[in-house]
């Protein structure tokens, strides 16, 4: 679908600028005590508020339709891909946000990157109609097909697994050696169960599999693919990389397939209607709702994500300033949501009187559980990146 030109609303953009200096100076704790005791000026902003709401509805209505249709045609492809995966596997094993599924055209070979415990474990079948020693020689060349094929680049762009297997201290598997690889070190370990078990298609099949380590400090080495453009495009937004980064390790440990139910995709995990649509409209003026191979590219990916995270700090959370509340806030946000923020937090709380680590308490006391845990994270993370990004 072409995506539509944004044309700005000058009447609605100034009715949202003075609405969000309204509830800014309510949070602010700079407007009289009657508003913010729940006097006739907040409910009068809390009204302005709502009507902020119906007039975002409207502006958006055209995305939130093309934003319904990718859910459904995504879970319609997700429907279709576990139906054919359950016809031959006991079970149908989904990615997720550190560990990338990927099958082979006939589904008869699969392979699971766990990027999170840093292992490869790729399966194959082989018909019953044929004596185990075939089987297995069928089973070694499906996996060893599989195991090509999760290496080679694809449209231009690197493989999840480049720089991430070696077949010795130093020498690392490529695809054009992944051959050598498989016949050296990955055969032998192969192990098929002498006896054919029924698929639910009703038919005997032999089932081999076999488990591969990654190199050692595999998600230090992901990380270091990233360095010199999350420094461009952080600086270029004011932020600090090391948070960029921090940010990035928790939402996929660097996992570029990364995907998660809501749908959220790639190595920041964005979620086309929300992050990934205002940070394209930010950068390219339109509106558009993108789809996962889109936001499966790293460089694309990154670049939305940061301008997001830069978004939440200066836009949505402009009347929030001073430091680290600003940051702690827009961590928050990222995982949880900025509307979350201001209903459970910026409304019920005069930020300006609290220092960093009643902050820090009360997210801990109003978030949930995912959310707390995700602040911690990040905050904790970003220490093993600051040595990635050196003074000029």
């Amino acid at each position: 679908m072409k995506p539509s030109k944004f044309t700005p609303n000058i009447q609605f953009l100034g009715r949202l600028g003075l609405i969000f200096l309204i509830t800014g100076l309510v949070a602010a704790g700079i407007v009289p005590d009657s508003m913010s005791q729940g006097g006739d000026a907040l409910r009068e902003a809390d009204r302005d508020f709502e009507r902020m709401e119906r007039i975002i509805d409207a502006e958006f209505r055209n995305v939130d339709q093309e934003w319904e249709a990718l859910v459904r045609e995504q879970r319609k492809e997700w429907g279709r891909l576990r139906r054919e995966v359950e016809a031959l596997w006991e079970e149908y094993v989904p990615s997720n946000q550190v560990r990338w599924v990927d099958h082979s055209n006939s589904k008869e070979a699969r392979s699971r990157v766990d990027f999170k415990k840093g292992q490869i474990t790729i399966e194959a079948l082989a018909a019953e109609n044929q004596t185990p020693e075939s089987a297995q020689r069928e089973i070694q060349r499906k996996i060893g097909a599989r195991l090509n094929g999760i290496l080679q680049s694809k449209k231009g762009e690197q493989s999840p697994l480049q720089g991430q297997l070696e077949e010795r201290p130093g020498n690392l598997v490529t695809s054009q050696t992944a051959e050598r690889y498989a016949n050296q070190q990955v055969y032998p370990k192969v192990r098929v169960n002498p006896r054919p078990r029924m698929s639910r298609d009703g038919k005997n099949r032999y089932h081999g599999v076999v488990t591969i380590s990654l190199i050692p400090h595999h998600l230090k080495k992901r990380a270091q693919r990233y360095t010199y453009q999350v420094r461009n495009i952080a600086e270029r937004n004011g932020l600090d990389p090391a948070r960029v980064m921090a940010i990035m390790h928790t939402e996929s440990a660097f996992n570029p397939m990364a995907v998660s139910p809501v749908p959220a995709y790639g190595l920041m995990q964005l979620v086309p209607r929300t992050g990934a649509h205002d940070a394209y409209l930010h950068l390219y003026g339109k509106k558009r709702i993108l789809p996962a191979s889109y936001l499966y590219n790293p460089e694309k990916n990154i670049r939305l994500g940061t301008t997001y995270f830069m978004l939440v700090k200066r836009n949505y959370l402009k009347n929030v300033q001073r430091e680290p509340h600003n940051t702690y806030l827009a961590i928050a946000s990222y995982n949880w949501g900025i509307g979350n923020i201001r209903k459970s937090i910026l409304r019920r709380y005069n930020i300006h009187t609290l220092d960093g680590n009643q902050l820090l308490q009360i997210i801990d006391r109003r978030a949930p559980n995912e959310t707390r845990n995700y602040v911690k994270q990040i905050n904790k993370r970003i220490g093993l990146y600051d040595s990635f990004f050196p003074a000029k």
